[in-house]
């Protein structure tokens, strides 16, 4: 095929027809089986005279091409896998067209693309070639325009291959390609980046020369991410700490905005490719003499905005400079040179100082954006405070890095923070805006600054707080007073508890503050508050105005995460001060959440978040049932949500099942009857729910318990089947705890229910193959089973027969004994339970086999009775080994060879079993039912 008949079928590919487009695509992979067509393909990219679209789209095409059919893969239903000799051919082509193909650099990398994808597949065997070809042309060429076209190319084949290393087996190839292209591109990267800054001071700079020095430091940053050397890195950090000095130094001079932007496009991408070096370097690494303190000094002039390295800095650079600072202070707990350079850093002339100015005036105070989102949306301020062009980012990063400071800095360092806070703090005339900082820096020091503070100081740092949230009639710095008793909850004395809580709780009220931001804050605050030494006497007395506040404010909020909140305010205090202090509103909040529940769901469907509103509401109410009681009101509640929750038409069923099953269990298990609520759902809901799989399936295993042991007979005359029938399913998973439940499950029907007991021969039958089947690892998982197995031999002897024909008694006894001498059997009341089951087996044995089982039976029967011995258990024992010893002696002869103790034990049981008349076996049976039935 020919380049002319090739033409139309590309131009196909662009038509904006559907069956147009795929079939000129299906044609055009259906005809580059040839090998013909591939080579027109690279002659069209090769030929300047071509329209770039149509480059473009036969780039696309050969990229498709060689991603589809290079191996063997999805696409094998097209039935074609490229040949070994026109892969060889491919490759040879494509290093040809890297030199000759010309267009904008969007082309330029969709050729490197097909690179990439060959270099992705073929990079062990293709590796020597391709890095000579590319060196040549990076190397070897003076044109700028040619080496961008070079760096593009590798940078693409860097991406590729490294999205194969991370998949696993093309890691050893792409070490070994970033092994030889490190020392190489980090002395490009250099004298690159010192070809531009030469070429801006003589003012002939080059839109390619930018370009390639900013690609060089790109790829440095993928071949850094291939192979780790720790004098590579150093070499590289060098580097790009000297010319960021230059950069910075000539950006804070420059007049002219084209250099300004210039120097911009050279500063970031290897800003960004040196946080990355660093964050690579492990911190025992970091003993470079000079390299960390300068570093650090850099970004701190940078953070602090120092001429002359600049006046007014872009957040970008403050991002990476802060971030270098967050890395530092991360590597300080297991690095003793990080922590000497931090502090010699911090400790130079008044770095500190300038610093503390910088945070307090800059970088943490209130900001306009925050003012006009305050106005706007004051819930989304609290909760959301998405600003824009980056601004939040700035903020959110220094209050990360400070805190981080405050952690690693030292004594000395919180210290003189602390002095140059206390100033402002305590000061009753200091400016509202610096007094709003200085709160925010006291917040993010809850931790480190009481370490250095006397107690009379904290106290007054607090109160000062305290004071402020009452009488400052600046909102900004009445949020942030409020927002800091919050933070200092830890250091807050019992002795202030009382006028922390009654000015928090004033702050909810509406009658007193009408703005909704300072009211959340104030609910946030005494969140933290109750939450870390909840002082009840101090707290009570404010109960009758916390509720009602707290009923106002979830009935005026919108915002997802403030009724969340406030639901899990609710829930705790009423966990704190129990049913007594909630009586009084437990009626209201029931009407109020069910007003809430209602609204929720209407729109659940709608909003991004779906459920959580539905699910904390369900969390609260399990709270309150739990601590408070379920009184009527509530009782109605939870019934009401268990219904629409789990309500198999809800299509939230299941986002909804864990917490509202936990509500249902703990709503039935504080009941003392089966209310209509209860029993609706039981009907309505139990079973459908129970053939779906969800995270708290085993709770809802204990709810169906629960129902069990409290609907009476009623229940299980009108579901007993069911209920059966269910359970025969779950004991047969293998997978979490459901079995363990439903076995629990069977036992108590077996006895509370004497009537149900035939039914569950089947389930009995089961857990009997699963015991018998066990292995020694699988026994520990099965000793419920045993044991439910032998109370249903006790309780219905009637088994016997089927146990007989399926198992057999023998191997079921050994198998009780053998879990027994495992001590798998650890509980008392079990081995009790099954020293009843083998007594109520044994006179059934077969008079063959008796002597088989007639030890193990003994001795487990007198090991249950010393588990927990009483007086009549003492006198039987005493009277057993009478009995044991008398037989004995009647039975040995003269000829009999003297045994060891254990030996003549063992000869002793097997003579017992000849001489037990069925009595005796009769006998020990009803002791032993009297014993511990």
């Amino acid at each position: 095929m020919n380049i002319e008949s090739l033409l139309p079928l590309l131009n196909g590919c662009l038509s904006p027809v559907d069956d147009h487009r795929r079939s000129c695509e299906a044609g055009l992979m259906e005809h580059l089986r040839n090998l013909e067509t591939v080579k027109c393909l690279f002659m069209i990219l090769a030929d300047g005279n071509q329209h770039l679209d149509c480059k473009m789209i036969t780039a696309v095409a050969l990229r498709t091409y060689i991603t589809r059919h290079w191996q063997t893969s999805s696409y094998a239903q097209v039935g074609h896998t490229i040949p070994d000799d026109h892969k060889d051919a491919i490759r040879n082509d494509i290093l040809h067209l890297i030199e000759v193909v010309q267009g904008d650099d969007k082309l330029i990398k969709l050729v490197g693309l097909v690179v990439g994808k060959i270099a992705k597949y073929d990079l062990a065997k293709w590796k020597s070639v391709l890095l000579q070809a590319l060196s040549a042309g990076l190397f070897n060429v003076g044109d700028d325009a040619k080496k961008v076209k070079y760096l593009i190319t590798l940078h693409m084949v860097l991406v590729e291959c490294n999205m194969a290393a991370r998949l696993g087996p093309g890691a050893p190839a792409f070490e070994a390609l970033c092994r030889e292209l490190c020392s190489a591109m980090i002395e490009f990267a250099k004298n690159a980046s010192n070809d531009v800054m030469q070429a801006i001071s003589s003012g002939n700079c080059s839109r390619q020369k930018v370009t390639a020095a900013s690609l060089s430091h790109k790829i440095m940053q993928r071949v850094l991410r291939g192979y780790w050397d720790v004098n590579s890195h150093q070499q590289y950090l060098e580097n790009c700490l000297q010319l960021m000095e230059a950069a910075v130094t000539a950006r804070g001079s420059a007049k002219d905005s084209v250099v300004v932007s210039v120097l911009d496009v050279i500063l970031k991408r290897p800003m960004k490719a040196l946080v990355y070096a660093y964050s690579a370097m492990p911190s025992h690494y970091l003993s470079a003499p000079s390299l960390v303190p300068r570093l650090l000094t850099f970004s701190f002039r940078i953070i602090c905005s120092i001429p002359p390295f600049c006046e007014k800095i872009d957040n970008f650079y403050l991002l990476q400079c802060l971030s270098v600072v967050e890395l530092t202070v991360s590597k300080v707990q297991s690095s003793r040179e990080a922590s000497q350079h931090m502090q010699s850093v911090l400790g130079q002339g008044n770095s500190l100082a300038q610093l503390a100015d910088v945070l307090l005036t800059k970088y943490l105070c209130i900001h306009e954006y925050e003012k006009d989102l305050w106005k706007c949306d004051p819930e989304a301020f609290v909760f959301d405070q998405e600003a824009e062009d980056g601004d939040i980012d700035v903020k959110e990063k220094s209050s990360q890095v400070f805190a981080g400071l405050l952690e690693a800095g030292g004594e000395s360092f919180v210290s003189e923070f602390a002095k140059a806070l206390t100033p402002i703090i305590e000061g009753e005339q200091s400016d509202s805006r610096s007094k709003e900082s200085a709160y925010h820096v006291m917040g993010l020091g809850w931790g480190p600054f009481p370490e250095v503070l006397t107690e009379e100081q904290a106290d007054r740092w607090v109160m000062s707080a305290v004071r402020d949230a009452r009488q400052s009639s600046d909102k900004f710095l009445q949020r942030r007073a409020f927002w800091v008793v919050g933070q200092w909850a830890y250091n807050i004395r019992p002795s202030m508890c009382a006028e922390v809580y009654s000015i928090l709780i004033q702050g909810m009220d509406p009658s007193v503050s009408q703005d909704v931001v300072i009211r959340i804050t104030c609910l946030e605050s005494l969140q933290h508050l109750v939450s870390d030494e909840f002082e009840f006497k101090a707290f009570v007395p404010l109960i009758n105005k916390f509720f009602p506040a707290l009923i106002n404010l979830l009935n005026s909020c919108n915002h997802v995460e403030l009724k969340c909140t406030c639901l899990a305010m609710l829930g705790f205090v009423v966990r704190q001060v129990g049913a007594v202090a909630f009586a009084d509103y437990a009626a209201s909040f029931a009407e109020l959440l069910q007003r809430q529940w209602n609204a929720e769901a209407a729109i659940a469907h709608q909003v991004e978040y779906k459920t959580k509103v539905l699910d904390s509401i369900a969390t609260c109410v399990s709270q309150i049932i739990l601590f408070a009681g379920s009184s009527e009101p509530v009782h109605g509640l939870s019934c009401s949500i268990i219904h629409q929750s789990l309500a198999v038409s809800n299509p939230h069923y299941l986002d909804l099942a864990d917490n509202t099953v936990i509500l249902w269990l703990h709503t039935i298990a504080t009941s003392t009857h089966l209310s209509p609520g209860l029993l609706r759902c039981f009907k309505e809901i139990m079973f459908p729910l129970l053939e779906k799989d969800f995270f708290e399936y085993v709770t809802l295993l204990q709810v169906l318990r629960q129902y069990v042991m409290l609907g009476g007979l009623d229940l299980m005359q009108s579901h007993g089947k069911q209920i059966i029938d269910k359970l025969q399913q779950v004991v047969q998973l293998t997978k979490n705890d459901g079995p363990k439940q439903a076995v629990g499950i069977v036992e108590d029907i077996i006895c509370l229910y004497p009537q149900l007991r035939e039914p569950l021969s089947g389930i009995i039958g089961g857990m009997l193959q699963i015991v018998m089947a066990a292995s020694e690892r699988e026994a520990y998982q099965c000793v419920e089973h045993l044991v439910v197995v032998c109370r249903y031999v006790a309780e219905v002897p009637a088994c016997l027969k089927m146990l007989l024909d399926n198992q057999g008694l023998v191997p079921l006894i050994k198998r009780i004994c053998d879990f027994a001498d495992n001590d798998f059997i650890t509980r008392a009341d079990h081995r009790k339970i099954c020293a009843v089951a083998l007594t109520t087996m044994l006179p059934v044995v077969p008079q063959q086999s008796i002597s088989e089982v007639f030890n193990d039976i003994v001795g487990f029967v007198v090991d249950a009775i010393l588990a927990e011995e009483n007086e009549f258990a003492a006198s039987y024992r005493q009277s057993l080994e009478e009995y044991r010893l008398t037989q004995f002696m009647n039975h040995t002869s003269l000829e009999d060879e003297p045994k060891p103790a254990k030996d003549r034990q063992c000869h002793l049981l097997n003579n017992d079993c000849i001489l037990l008349t069925e009595m005796r076996k009769l006998y020990v049976r009803a002791v032993f039912r009297e014993l511990f039935l």
